[in-house]
């Protein structure tokens, strides 16, 4: 197995880590490239890196291989556990390589809000992971998306109703899938409400709560792996990228989204209120 992570065991478990993995997820425009950038201020962390979409679709295979195993994925192992040591290996491999690239930090931080659909597949296939979620108002994450594809078909009057309830819909399988695992994922989850996040900056707590320490609001953004200039522009992100910590997006969706779509996706928050009563959190 290649680097320094400790070795799977056949009879399951792992000897020693040296570093203690977080990984950053939520819904698509709900607050997770800041948040990953406010946790690397963090001399314990790697510096802010960009999203680990490769590493995700490896646990999307493991998700997929996992529920067709009787179907497909047992013409390649004798049996699941056997598929899921396998895939333990795989995936701690991978990250151990990540740890030793970015100099052995103490803490390894990273994100992908794509995370959020394979959230149980993460905390199983990585041990001591903690993975630190963003849970944004609906209406606010559907109008930045609404946003982002008006930047990107260069149309500023698009607007799709079925779009903004589609992104809603899917919000609430997302984070109703985290709700439905919180038994078997207690101590691994920790949820952060991105307008606490954006009006208080609690460093205090994110630092108890994620086991860090050090966080430091000038060097947001400084202490990073890239050029994030390269990303100003881009419709993937929102005009904040880069810039201080602002709660300026806070109700964006009012001058966006219509009366009725805004009022009939409120719902949906409802249901996802009910993480804060499940998991650690910032509320």
């Amino acid at each position: 197995m290649p680097g320094t992570y400790s070795k799977f065991q056949a009879e399951g478990g792992f000897m020693e880590q040296r570093y203690k993995p977080i990984f950053i997820a939520g819904y698509a425009r709900s607050g997770t490239t800041l948040l990953h950038a406010l946790i690397c201020t963090s001399p314990d962390t790697n510096p802010f890196v960009k999203e680990c979409s490769w590493l995700t679709k490896l646990i999307e295979a493991y998700a997929h291989g996992h529920a067709t195993f009787h179907v497909h994925t047992n013409g390649y192992f004798k049996t699941l556990d056997d598929f899921t040591s396998y895939n333990v290996t795989l995936i701690n491999g991978v990250l151990s390589d990540f740890w030793t690239g970015f100099r052995k930090p103490r803490t390894l931080v990273l994100k992908d809000p794509e995370l959020l659909a394979v959230a149980p597949e993460t905390c199983e296939l990585i041990p001591d992971a903690t993975l630190a979620v963003l849970v944004r108002d609906v209406r606010d994450v559907a109008a930045s998306q609404v946003v982002r594809i008006r930047k990107q078909r260069n149309d500023p009057g698009w607007y799709d109703s079925g779009y903004v309830h589609e992104q809603a819909n899917r919000y609430a399988r997302l984070y109703g899938r985290l709700i439905d695992s919180a038994p078997a994922l207690a101590g691994r989850v920790v949820c952060i409400r991105y307008e606490t996040l954006v009006r208080e900056t609690p460093f205090s707590e994110l630092e108890s709560l994620l086991g860090i320490s050090g966080l430091d609001a000038p060097s947001l953004w400084r202490r990073s792996d890239f050029d994030i200039t390269d990303f100003k522009n881009d419709e993937a992100y929102s005009k904040l990228f880069g810039t201080a910590i602002s709660a300026s997006n806070i109700g964006r969706y009012l001058p966006i989204l219509t009366e009725e779509d805004a009022s009939g996706i409120e719902r949906v928050m409802q249901d996802a209120e009910k993480l804060f009563t499940l998991y650690p959190n910032i509320s």
